[in-house]
């Protein structure tokens, strides 16, 4: 579910949405702009990247939500003021993701709850209250993200280290056999030459 690619149907909508499944975003991450789509909305949205910010000695990539919500019906009607009252949610919401693995380090909200009030002349927009919350992940797990990814990268490196020394070894047998004679003879060439010539008078 963390293809960028992936289509989503509502039933209640009638079209297709196109974005990240996730709560927000997944692995080997960019840093880049991603494209959310967001459930109780029925929309996509955009997760802005903000830069990157360290939590707990790991390097993350900050990623701010912002959209608004309104419930599909009333909270409250009256047919002789012809008033109808929505509830809407305005939520902005700040996640820190360790960029290999897409691990959520650290995360802010706020949630605006307000009353949308539709009657005669313009609508108008009334604030009930603001909640807010915060979470950063603990030291003890921060401590085994990173020595997962330390075991990442040695895996990452090890080919290299072992194409490396591979050559090396091939090129010091193929330097070996050129300074000992022919078929595996450990005798010198010189050697070679010496049992070859005629005995001295």
């Amino acid at each position: 579910l963390d293809r960028a690619d992936w289509s989503y149907y509502e039933p209640a909508y009638t079209d297709n949405h196109t974005g990240y499944a996730r709560s927000l975003l997944t692995h080997h991450l960019q840093q880049e702009d991603y494209n959310l789509y967001v459930g109780n909305l029925g929309e996509t949205v955009t997760a802005t990247y903000e830069g990157e910010q360290a939590v707990q000695g790991l390097d993350g990539y900050a990623y701010r939500l912002h959209y608004t919500w309104q419930l599909p019906f009333p909270v409250y009607t009256n047919a002789t003021t012809n008033t109808a009252v929505f509830l809407v949610l305005e939520e902005t919401s700040v996640e820190v993701h360790e960029p290999t693995l897409g691990v959520l380090l650290a995360q802010s909200s706020v949630v605006n709850y307000s009353l949308l009030v539709m009657e005669q002349g313009p609508p108008r927009e009334v604030l009930l209250y603001s909640e807010a919350s915060s979470y950063e992940i603990s030291t003890s797990d921060a401590d085994s993200i990173a020595s997962g990814l330390r075991y990442i990268t040695l895996f990452s490196v090890l080919p290299i280290i072992l194409g490396i020394t591979a050559a090396g070894l091939l090129a010091f047998a193929a330097h070996g056999a050129g300074l000992f004679g022919h078929s595996g003879d450990p005798r010198p060439r010189d050697a070679d030459a010496e049992a070859d010539a005629p005995p001295l008078e």
